[in-house]
């Protein structure tokens, strides 16, 4: 195993969240240079606040380039991104989403994002805070129904 995945996986499996992830949803294909693991299709089109981008109609027809389009195959740089959460997130911590982040309470740059005015900015927290509860496979199931980038969750 190389080096940068090992110093990942040891970093991942101490992250508070570990046994909260459902690693059936996960499937390791390989390790990118930044150690990252490759996840399914379903699990990427979450955006970092919570967003489900994969039942959103301005990402199937390709008007909205979402936070993590691009970046991986280097169409787009994150080191010139305006976006803080993104920065955060996929940049500087290397997560998928901010379920994931050990800080996510404390975080002042997620939860001023969900103070916003707008229904959108609740449910987008509550997706996040479904995902860090139930992990993304639940997740997934619940919201492949969904006709935009968020919906119910009971």
């Amino acid at each position: 195993m190389p080096a940068e995945a090992r110093k990942f996986l040891i970093r991942w499996l101490k992250s508070p969240l570990y046994d909260r992830i459902d690693i059936v949803c996960i499937t390791i294909f390989g390790f990118e240079k930044r150690g990252i693991m490759t996840l399914p299709e379903t699990v990427k089109n979450i955006g970092c606040c919570g967003a489900h981008c994969g039942t959103c109609r301005a990402n199937a027809d390709g008007s909205c380039r979402g936070c993590k389009l691009g970046y991986e195959t280097k169409e787009r740089d994150i080191n010139r991104s305006k976006c803080r959460m993104k920065i955060c997130c996929f940049r500087e911590k290397e997560l998928e989403t901010c379920a994931d982040c050990p800080d996510y309470l404390d975080c002042r740059i997620i939860q001023d994002f969900y103070l916003r005015n707008g229904y959108k900015y609740k449910k987008y927290k509550q997706s996040i805070e479904f995902i860090r509860e139930n992990g993304y496979a639940q997740f997934i199931n619940k919201a492949s129904g969904w006709k935009g980038p968020y919906g119910k969750l009971e």
